[in-house]
């Protein structure tokens, strides 16, 4: 999946949250681990992981940017 279109998945699941009047009850618990057996737990480290690979992207893209400057 490109960078691009996992940003819009993000961005459309926020939408969706604000959508749906849910968003500031699940803010708060978003940004904490999810307790054993509640079954959110997947969903935060789906989302830590999608951030993960999101910023090696980035990283990625960084370092070529970088190398085409030197390079120039």
């Amino acid at each position: 999946m490109t960078l691009e279109v996992r940003q819009l998945h993000l961005k459309s699941t926020v939408l969706d949250q604000k959508d749906s009047g849910k968003a500031g009850a699940q803010a708060s618990e978003t940004n904490k681990p999810a307790a054993a057996g509640d079954g959110s737990g997947d969903d935060f480290e789906a989302r830590e992981q999608l951030k993960e690979e999101i910023l090696a992207e980035c990283r990625v893209w960084l370092l070529a940017q970088l190398q085409q400057l030197r390079e120039r």
